[in-house]
């Protein structure tokens, strides 16, 4: 009973409307919650037979008296102006469209497929010709030596504005043989024993050093 007082509050109030169910006229549910209570409602009335509105779901009646009810559903009025609403809206549309006329463009002056292809831009060919300093990755310490060295000259070939052929490989390109020895080479003075082994002072013979002996007697030496 607490519960139907609050109902019957919240409908004095204007929150809500309170309802009679269709199955049984002794339950009295708010409009809101209709639909949910005639779900359970119409499985413990499964022997009535009822037939539903097309027009409201919420609106159950006797198969005798289903006929006149969709004469009479308030809601059919609605949906019936709003079914009408929408065909002369249609029909209006329809004549208002006017024949659409295609503009007659130009003849066009290009085609792609008779361009002729050019190769997509080479970053690192482009960069032989400048002077920036690259760097190699992923190489061994022996290539990234010797890539340092052609890249020197390189540098120096650019700076000094020498054309040689351009080294497409760098990391496995041999070092050419020098022009010209260097000065200090050039300048040695090779001695007699150079490339003899060690350079050692040859030993003095019995004979030498008797001759050296009455050398220094006839002298008045004191021998060594």
């Amino acid at each position: 009973m607490a519960d139907y007082n609050t109902f019957k509050k919240s409908a004095i109030r204007g929150q809500d409307e309170i309802v009679t169910c269709p199955y049984d006229p002794s339950h009295q549910v708010l409009k809101s919650r209709l639909q949910y209570h005639i779900v359970n409602c119409e499985k413990q009335h499964a022997q009535m037979e009822f037939e539903t509105c097309p027009f409201n779901a919420t609106h159950r009646f006797p198969k005798p008296e289903i006929q006149m009810h969709i004469f009479e559903c308030p809601d059919r009025r609605i949906l019936e102006t709003h079914k009408f609403q929408l065909q002369d809206e249609s029909h209006m549309s329809r004549n208002n469209l006017s024949e659409f006329i295609r503009p007659s463009l130009p003849p066009s002056e290009e085609n792609w497929d008779e361009e002729e292809y050019q190769s997509s831009y080479d970053p690192s060919q482009h960069i032989n010709n400048k002077c920036v300093l690259r760097n190699i990755q992923g190489a061994t310490k022996s290539q990234r030596k010797q890539f340092r060295l052609e890249e020197r000259r390189r540098l120096n070939q650019l700076s000094t504005g020498n054309s040689e052929p351009e080294v497409s490989n760098p990391g496995h390109v041999r070092l050419r043989p020098p022009k010209s020895l260097p000065k200090g080479i050039n300048n040695l003075e090779l001695g007699a024993r150079l490339g003899m082994g060690r350079g050692s002072v040859p030993s003095t013979s019995a004979h030498d050093a008797g001759k050296s002996q009455s050398v220094g007697k006839v002298s008045g030496d004191k021998p060594l």
